[in-house]
């Protein structure tokens, strides 16, 4: 593809500065915008790309995706469109700095901590991909640019959303098969096999390749040739990490090793389960970033904005389980007092007590009357001498009536009587001095209540 020269205008807007790089799918220029002074990237693809009228659809289905993505770990797309002539093209933030593939050319390994994070960070650009049901299909250190950022530190952003999948077919160099599958030495079994037929787990297989070499200073996979390679990736089991650089922890190589594993069911079920594995070696920002991933995978927003639930305003037993309360409820509870209620509820309680104390009263005497009554006969036998004595002066009784009145049963002493008389004439025993006490006790209450004695 010839590129524009510089100084020629885009679209009316636009005009072309430089060209930054090309490749099978296209060119990248940078360029100004005219009206706003911004520089910025585009993207125009080969013609021979722009041919096959799905590659042109889907290129602008997935910009679009792309532009909406809420991420700072993704180029942000500003533009997208045909030109006049008809190539699709795609304006995006002019990026400073180099991409992960010249990096690892110049450095080779990567100390643990740092190559964690920079997954980490390439996790987080694909996890809101993710998130949109997107998959970007082509993930490659050439994808992952360390962008410079003035007095901050530099991020990771990912590029090329799932461009290059869908290029027609060509063959015989390293450079035309990157056109047609994406780069192979980064991609899973299943898309070896079937380029339409893979999932989320596939980035999660190509960000495994890429943390793999960014610990082992190697791809996992090397082959002479292409065809080679691919047959290798689809049916050898991953190498381990540990044997090219045995300081790396063995949790983080079987992290790896069930990314890299070559049926997608055998692997992690998304990315956030993919970054809690990895995150406990690398930096301190390194567990906080995978606890978005997973809430970002889950429809919910990140912990710094998530709302934290409202406390209840009163206890939770209390607000769910306790009706409206009564009138009669004590004021802890509630404020609804009405104190005429509580005026007319102390009166009835004193006449409840009043009438419990005539009915006790009344219980009081019955028991006298059914006592005397069932004297026992041996009571007769009292020396009559005996019963003088036993009428003795009670203090409060009624006075005593005349003896005319006596009834036939007062010449014999009831037993209780007699009992006393001889308590104080022989003292006897202490159980017939209670008893007497209990006799008069009994005689004074009859009286004062206005009982007669029999």
């Amino acid at each position: 593809m010839v590129a524009p020269l510089p100084g020629t205008i885009l679209l009316g807007k636009y005009r072309v500065e430089q060209e930054l790089g090309c490749g099978g799918m296209g060119v990248v220029l940078e360029a100004t915008h005219l009206a706003l002074g911004q520089t910025v990237a585009i993207k125009l693809l080969n013609p021979s790309v722009a041919l096959s009228s799905d590659v042109v659809t889907r290129f602008l289905r997935e910009a679009r995706i792309a532009a909406t993505l809420p991420s700072e770990h993704i180029a942000r797309v500003s533009d997208v469109g045909q030109t006049e002539t008809g190539a699709p093209y795609l304006v995006m933030e002019r990026l400073y700095g180099h991409d992960l593939e010249a990096e690892l050319t110049r450095r080779g390994k990567l100390p643990v901590a740092e190559a964690v994070d920079l997954a980490l960070e390439a996790c987080e650009g694909i996890a809101a991909a993710h998130a949109q049901g997107l998959v970007h299909r082509d993930l490659k250190p050439a994808n992952l640019f360390l962008a410079e950022r003035p007095l901050r530190p530099r991020v990771l952003k990912v590029l090329d959303f799932g461009l290059s999948k869908e290029a027609p077919g060509q063959s015989a160099s390293i450079t035309g098969t990157d056109a047609v599958f994406g780069t192979p030495q980064y991609m899973s079994p299943e898309q070896i096999q079937s380029t339409k037929n893979v999932d989320a787990r596939s980035d999660q297989h190509a960000l495994g390749m890429i943390l793999y070499e960014m610990l082992a200073g190697a791809p996992p996979f090397e082959a002479e040739s292409i065809t080679q390679l691919i047959v290798v990736i689809a049916t050898q089991p991953p190498p381990r990490v540990r044997a090219k650089r045995p300081e790396v922890p063995a949790w983080l190589e079987e992290a790896l090793l069930r990314a890299l594993a070559k049926r997608p069911h055998e692997r992690f079920p998304d990315l956030g389960a993919f970054a809690e594995a990895i995150a406990p070696f690398g930096g301190p920002e390194a567990s906080a970033r995978a606890t978005r991933i997973v809430h970002m995978l889950a429809g919910t927003a990140s912990v710094e904005t998530a709302a934290l639930p409202r406390p209840s305003r009163v206890p939770t037993d209390q607000a769910v389980t306790l009706p409206r309360a009564p009138a009669h409820t004590h004021a802890g509870l509630t404020s609804s007092v009405d104190f005429g209620s509580n005026v007319r509820g102390r009166k009835k309680r004193a006449a409840l007590f009043a009438a419990s104390g005539l009915v006790a009263t009344a219980l009081v005497v019955s028991l006298v009357v059914i006592t005397q009554q069932g004297a026992p006969p041996e009571a007769a036998t009292t020396p009559p001498e005996a019963t003088p004595a036993a009428r003795a002066p009670e203090p409060m009784a009624t006075p005593a009536p005349p003896p005319t009145a006596t009834p036939p049963l007062a010449s014999a002493a009831s037993p209780a009587t007699t009992a006393t008389s001889t308590a104080k004439s022989t003292k006897t025993s202490p159980a017939t001095t209670k008893t007497s006490k209990q006799t008069q006790t009994i005689k004074q209450t009859v009286g004062i209540f206005g009982g007669k004695r029999k």
